[in-house]
């Protein structure tokens, strides 16, 4: 008990990159607030709110990858876990009736992604093994899959949009079939803390991503970001930070390949979202 109790505050415990990326969001906000004469008191409250949900999600994203850590696909999980922000975001679009907003979150996180993953192999000075492993397949497949994200904004016809859905959805399953093998070799198979902890630590992520949405709105109006600002900057970004906070502790844990499939999956995943969106916005 006392091991587990030691191991569950070690990993809510949060480091220097965490404080940096508050300190990114809140000066984000307040410096459009003060070039575009926004409102500054909202503008730094919504910061802050965003800063609490990050930790939230932080903590909720390295709970969950601390159990699960030992499974020969924890990558894959966490690429699915992780895209619950975009999953709600979508959902939400949908309910309003905008298929530009529901979709660009999760498209957007298409490039957001493989960002943040050359961040974290830079942060924790893996950035030549990330980029050399099956290289040429991971790239291929994320590259792919950005080019997909971008061909859905290129036309707005409801042929056009029916002709993305078949074509997305026929590449994106190659792109799953041809994923890399997970394996992580020379590993050592040390305690996780209780599994007790896996519905808790759901819970709190799909909390915070059902209010992540609505709140970087809220801070996004009264600091007046420019409209083309907010979806590509400040949600897409902010909802690849599951992906971020995962793909960080994966590759501390040295399981270098199952960071790379965690974006690769979340990649994949966010195209499919994208299709079951715009099916439902065509078929509705």
């Amino acid at each position: 008990m006392l091991t587990e109790t030691m191991q569950t505050k070690s990993i809510t415990n949060l480091d220097r990159y965490d404080i940096i990326s508050w300190v990114i969001v809140i000066l984000f906000f307040l410096t459009s607030s003060v070039i575009f004469h926004g409102n500054t008191p909202n503008s730094l409250l919504g910061a802050l709110g965003i800063i609490l949900l990050m930790v939230i999600i932080s903590i909720s994203i390295t709970i969950l990858l601390e159990v699960m850590k030992n499974h020969s696909k924890v990558g894959e999980l966490a690429g699915y876990i992780t895209n619950g922000p975009e999953a709600l975001c979508l959902i939400v679009g949908l309910i309003h009736s905008k298929i530009i907003f529901a979709a660009s979150v999760p498209l957007g996180s298409n490039f957001a992604n493989p960002i943040l993953l050359i961040c974290a192999s830079i942060i924790t000075g893996s950035f030549l093994k990330v980029i050399r492993t099956e290289w040429k397949r991971t790239w291929s497949i994320i590259l792919v899959a950005m080019f997909i994200a971008g061909g859905f904004f290129w036309e707005s016809s409801t042929s056009f949009r029916l002709g993305w859905v078949i074509v997305s959805l026929i590449i994106s399953v190659v792109l799953y079939r041809i994923k890399h093998d997970e394996r992580n070799h020379g590993e050592k198979k040390d305690e996780t803390i209780s599994r007790g902890w896996i519905v808790p630590a759901i819970l709190s992520l799909i909390i915070a991503g059902y209010f992540l949405d609505p709140l970087v709105s809220f801070t996004a109006k009264n600091s007046l970001v420019p409209e083309g600002l907010i979806g590509f900057a400040v949600l897409s970004f902010m909802t690849s930070w599951p992906e971020f906070r995962s793909t960080l502790s994966l590759i501390k844990m040295k399981k270098i390949r199952s960071a790379i499939m965690n974006i690769v999956v979340s990649n994949i995943t966010n195209i499919w979202l994208a299709i079951i969106g715009t099916i439902i916005y065509l078929v509705i």
